[in-house]
């Protein structure tokens, strides 16, 4: 069935002209691009990962669900309200910006994987780690990205397990002390008692 958008006109009485449009592949379109926006709103609001974006004056212009779990801020208070560099330490979201606008970071216009601390409401460092792009419109930069991944869980696992792994070699080394001091006792029980045998039949003869 197609979609047409009719348009009526009176031209005198009695006449009209009736003019008819056919804007199915337009609806379609627009059908496509609104499930694609509701589609990306839906992962960027359940992405485990913090979300955020910014204009080129830093302005933050989006801060998912994620995100507030990481900073402690809830979006209301960030959105249009908070300039991106005040979600990090002194230097650091200049630094970013830097790293995403040369080649060190993986590629002009991008960062990849990049190690760093943000800045959390309660002024707690959090580490993390960032990838970030420069947006782009017609060629010309409009804004920037990042992909905020919260690691502070991860090195607390990496801490827990460092320390069970010490525990776990202190245990061996205790073990192999222990067999090696009952070996050694083993091994030199023999001759102490070949020494106290000869030595009660010196202490008789001695009598």
């Amino acid at each position: 069935n197609a979609v047409v958008l009719a348009h009526a006109r009176q031209l005198a009485p009695g006449a009209a002209l009736l003019s008819l449009r056919d804007v199915t592949e337009e609806r379609r379109t627009a059908t496509e691009l609104t499930n694609t926006k509701e589609f990306l709103e839906r992962v960027i609001e359940h992405s485990v990962d913090a979300i955020l974006s910014a204009d080129l004056r830093g302005t933050v212009l989006l801060f998912n669900p994620a995100a507030e779990r990481c900073y402690g801020y809830p979006a209301a208070d960030v959105i249009a309200k908070m300039n991106v560099r005040e979600l990090y330490p002194p230097g650091v979201a200049s630094e970013i910006m830097r790293l995403i606008r040369s080649e060190e970071g993986g590629g002009r216009g991008r960062l990849s994987d990049f190690r760093t601390e943000v800045l959390s409401r309660d002024g707690d460092l959090v580490p993390v780690s960032l990838s970030a792009a420069l947006i782009f419109d017609r060629g010309e930069p409009i804004g920037s990205v990042g992909i905020v991944t919260d690691l502070r869980e991860r090195l607390q696992m990496e801490a827990r397990l460092s320390e069970a792994k010490e525990e776990l070699r202190s245990r061996e080394k205790q073990a192999l002390i222990a067999e090696l001091a009952g070996a050694a006792a083993h091994e030199l029980n023999q001759p102490l008692t070949s020494v106290l045998g000869y030595a009660e039949i010196v202490r008789r003869k001695a009598e």
